[in-house]
């Protein structure tokens, strides 16, 4: 974020990358939007130039009135034809263009978003950056193109009426080269104070987003309203934000107000508009060297090659702050994930999973795991209990390669896990997080996450699996029923069982040979709880089942069950034999079944 005195080079290279997308995705669209760019720009000289000095001289040389009438009604002829293939340029062809062009860059930026590291999440810096670069995706393409238009009425315009300006009156130029220096050097300073202001409140616009969904989302409404005392927090924070901001933008006013004038008065009105006109006036009525004729249609023509070369002076700028943005977009593309995967192929045979000396940190301090050391044999059936913090999500997640170990290693089948591809180390496993997500799709794509071809008799059989029987036999839909009601009217809106089942048959689904279940019975009533882990245990019967739980009526019939407290394993072993132990899991356990004596 602090470089902002980037090269011509870089930044020439920037903005070429973003135009290359944009050439890539819609060829012919491009070269269709750079002609009738510059058809435009030729008729447009012709009928401010020509046409109006041939009108201004029919009068004051008394030419007879056919002349005029016969030019105007040629140049609205031509006027009109353009006007009409100008239209169709930007209804039928651009109109189509950008979308496509838009979903290219975004494409590419969703297929990075998914190789990056779960790190990257907790990072708020490279979170910014992440939220920026996405937000800015549609923005780079409309600033490439508009940027692509700049350069060619620019240019265009330039060599037209530079070329008449050279003919008619070289020392007029002058007077615009001076405008298009001073107004080039303002423009760059100006660009960078909107920048700098642009950065410092990112952070705190993205704060005021978040309080924003909270308000209008439905995953809040009920919290807000039982809660109504809550939305004082939020208003406190947005006026906090609000006032931040402010801040800002009061430390930038006065470098802006200052640039604005220079740019907008000094280098343009004060020129163009008093120093030319004089100069113009002088030639006419002192010097008798130009016709009254030429002095308007050399005024007006001013104004068209001081917007130009304005324009020019604002190109470097313009393309300098696009490729700043696209430097951001290069940077999160450029990253390379640190958990990577290897060359060897995983054995397809049934798996031991080992767990040596394993330590773990988020933040090379504190470890939040430590000293873990723990076989996982093929169709074991394991309980991770423990209080909340005790490092039970964080241990399944490192076995899944969603971080790697800070110490120790793991193994699959005695190999380091790390040697493995990590697409195939990952399909080894199906997951059903307690933070689980129902996407505003069908029932069946919420169960697949695929657009493949799917057998409907699989995704019935998991779902059954998953205690969801009676309620897919209740959808009107069946499998094709929309789930959340984001975007369909006849949408349905699960409860918090059902949408975990869905999740759990997700898991079911996949003929992973693991299957790690987070808090899978967290929003069952205990009978749907009873008869969910029982329909858990037959389907997994050929499966190695990992359970992470509170509640302990889940763990009774797992083969081992591991007792985490500190980031530690105190306590393993079966049920019974940890209640022979009479140690933490006991107590856990005599706490929750004393609710039900």
């Amino acid at each position: 974020m602090k470089k902002q005195n980037i090269s011509f080079t870089e930044v020439l290279k920037n903005n070429i990358y973003i135009l290359k997308i944009c050439f890539k995705e819609c060829p012919w669209h491009i070269a269709y939007f750079i002609l009738m760019n510059i058809v435009s720009e030729i008729v447009m000289f012709f009928e401010w130039v020509f046409g109006i000095k041939y009108v201004l001289e029919s009068v004051e040389y008394n030419y007879p009135l056919s002349r005029p009438i016969t030019f105007l009604c040629i140049m609205l002829a031509v006027h009109t034809v353009n006007a009409l293939l100008s239209g169709f340029c930007w209804h039928n062809i651009w109109q189509k263009a950008q979308p496509r062009m838009q979903k290219a860059i975004k494409t590419i930026l969703y297929e990075k978003a998914r190789t990056l590291d779960l790190e990257c999440y907790d990072n708020p810096q490279y979170y910014d950056k992440y939220v920026l670069t996405i937000n800015e995706a549609n923005n780079l393409i409309n600033r490439a193109t508009q940027l692509l238009q700049r350069i060619i009425t620019s240019v265009v315009n330039i060599v037209l009426y530079g070329g008449f300006y050279l003919y008619e009156d070289k020392i007029s130029v002058l007077f615009v080269i001076s405008s298009f220096a001073l107004t080039y050097i303002f423009s760059i300073l100006l660009n960078k104070v909107d920048f700098s202001r642009r950065m410092d409140c990112n952070p705190i616009e993205r704060r005021r987003e978040y309080i924003h969904r909270v308000h209008y989302l439905a995953d809040y409404a009920k919290e807000l309203r039982l809660n109504p005392e809550y939305t004082d927090v939020l208003n406190r924070s947005f006026s906090d934000a609000n006032n931040e901001l402010e801040a800002i933008n009061r430390k930038y006013s006065s470098k802006k107000f200052g640039l604005e004038f220079l740019k907008t008065y000094v280098s343009d009105e004060f020129i163009i508009q008093v120093l030319f006109l004089i100069y113009l006036v002088y030639r006419a009525a002192v010097m008798k060297a130009i016709s009254y004729s030429d002095v308007v249609v050399l005024f007006n023509s001013a104004r068209r090659l001081k917007s130009s070369l304005k324009s020019i002076a604002e190109l470097f700028p313009y393309a300098q702050e696009t490729s700043l943005y696209v430097d951001k977009m290069n940077e999160f593309l450029a990253y390379k994930p640190n958990i990577t995967g290897g060359n060897e192929n995983i054995p397809n045979n049934e798996h031991t999973i080992n767990l040596s000396d394993v330590g773990f940190s988020y933040t090379g301090d504190n470890y939040v795991l430590n000293d873990i050391d723990l076989e996982i044999k093929p169709n074991d059936k394991i309980a991770i209990v423990g209080y909340n913090g005790a490092g039970k999500t964080t241990l399944v997640k490192l076995l899944m390669r969603l971080y790697d170990t800070t110490k120790g290693t793991i193994s699959l089948d005695g190999k380091n896990i790390s040697e493995y591809r990590l697409s195939e180390y990952r399909n080894l496993f199906g997951t059903a997080f307690q933070d689980f997500r129902i996407f505003a799709c069908s029932l069946r794509e919420n169960v697949t996450l695929s657009i493949s071809e799917t057998d409907d008799t699989e995704i019935i059989n998991a779902l059954d699996h998953a205690g969801m029987k009676r309620k897919l036999s209740a959808l009107k839909d069946g499998l094709d029923t929309q789930l959340t009601t984001e975007f369909s009217e006849d949408g349905v809106n699960l409860s918090g069982g059902e949408a975990q089942k869905t999740v759990i048959a997700r898991a079911f689904y996949q003929k992973s040979p693991i299957i790690i279940l987070d808090e899978p019975s967290a929003a069952l009533d205990p009978i749907s709880e009873y008869e969910l882990n029982n329909l858990i245990m037959e389907e997994g019967q050929s499966r190695t089942i990992i359970f992470i739980s509170h509640r302990l009526s889940t763990t009774r019939n797992a083969d081992k069950i591991i007792m985490l407290e500190n980031g530690r394993i105190i306590e393993s072993g079966s049920h019974f034999q940890l209640l022979e132990q009479n140690g933490k899991y006991a107590e856990m356990w005599a706490a929750q079944a004393g609710q039900y004596k």
